[in-house]
């Protein structure tokens, strides 16, 4: 049985070396080959040179491995998919700034892959480990039976947690590469309306009836800790803004386009459950997008009011709880009068307004509750 840990990797060498040292540290089952898959594009910090060297010394290493300085048009992602090998049984999807945390992690997933096996898994999703409470605990179900109870973002939204038959990895990668084609950029990503987490839509569309394994593990985790990567990603996305000229909070909004779409193309709702987004729900966060822009005099978007109210409508439409659709949909008749108020500072005052009578779902961080 072959697997492949597949690894896209850009400026980060300090963090791909410790998530490949973790990797080395694996026990490998006895009828399971391992082979490691990385895609650099164009590191300007050492890693090429450094994944020159491990291709040179490691039989086991796929590498793409593109220099600085050169225009690169297909993501990176994509880029990644050409090295895995397509006789791969499973793929591993792994962050370069992530760390598998337990040498006994493969033993564990393929155990469990041999236990429900006349169920034929699609999948195994892995909590992260700093959100990851209590015992370790396997549940099974269709993909969006495991989603609509712990959450679609909580199942397919951190890449590093997603376990997958190489037949679901190459399907979600064609997606991908058909919706990011010649897009490597903010602004034709935007253009195309391409959300945040298309590999998520991808793999709920293409596997919704096919049985999933959902892992409550330690397994996995990020390296950099949550409050402190927050800060960073701000940071730096906060320079692209200025820079490009583009909102990367619209694509939010084309995930939820995307999740709307999925369950009304099978007539489906999703529990409350569904919709949840970290510690909070998915609408809450676009709610506060909304907000935020109602605030500014010019936001800079691609996406009218308008048309994220209409978003957000789309998304309410899918809940399955009629006293949840009622509550939004008093929230969505406030920011439809809030948003063809002329007047800032009276626009400012409706905002406040729609801030006392917004009820926000508030999680614990521990995915289960």
């Amino acid at each position: 049985m072959l697997l492949t840990i597949a690894i896209p990797t850009f400026n980060r060498l300090r963090q791909l070396r410790r998530a490949l040292r973790a990797i080395d540290q694996l026990v490998v089952p006895e009828n399971v080959e391992l082979v490691v898959a990385i895609s650099n594009t164009a590191s300007g910090d050492g890693t090429f040179r450094y994944l020159e060297r491990v291709e040179s010394l490691r039989s086991d290493y796929k590498v793409i491995n593109q220099s600085r300085g050169r225009t690169i048009m297909t993501p990176n992602w994509v880029v990644l998919s050409y090295v895995v090998p397509r006789n791969s049984d499973w793929v591993w999807f792994h962050g370069d700034d992530d760390e598998i945390l337990d040498p006994e992690a493969l033993v564990k997933i393929f155990d469990l892959i041999k236990k429900y096996d006349s169920l034929s898994p699609h999948l195994v999703s892995l909590t992260q480990a700093n959100r990851a409470i209590g015992p370790e605990r396997a549940f099974t179900g269709t993909l969006f039976e495991i989603a609509d109870t712990f959450g679609y973002h909580e199942v397919l939204g951190w890449m590093s947690q997603l376990f997958m038959r190489g037949k679901v990895y190459f399907q979600m990668m064609d997606d991908y590469a058909i919706s990011h084609h010649n897009n490597n950029s903010p602004e034709r990503l935007n253009a195309r309306c391409v959300g945040n987490f298309p590999h998520s839509a991808a793999l709920l569309e293409m596997n919704f009836r096919k049985t999933a394994i959902f892992f409550h593990s330690r397994l996995i985790d990020e390296q950099v800790p949550p409050l402190e990567k927050k800060v960073y990603v701000r940071k730096r996305k906060d320079l692209e803004l200025e820079r490009r000229d583009f909102n990367f909070t619209d694509r939010f909004f084309y995930d939820a386009d995307w999740i709307s779409k999925i369950l009304e193309n099978r007539g489906m709702r999703g529990s409350v459950n569904f919709f949840r987004y970290v510690n909070k729900s998915f609408w809450d966060l676009l709610i506060s997008i909304i907000l935020s822009e109602l605030r500014l005099v010019d936001p800079k978007t691609r996406l009218s009011l308008g048309e994220k109210i209409n978003s957000l409508q789309r998304l309410v439409l899918r809940i399955e709880c009629p006293e949840k659709r009622s509550g939004l949909n008093s929230v969505l008749c406030k920011l439809k009068d809030a948003s063809a108020i002329g007047s800032h500072t009276l626009r400012a005052d409706a905002v406040e307004d729609i801030e006392r009578i917004w009820g926000h779902d508030v999680y614990d961080r521990a995915v289960l509750i």
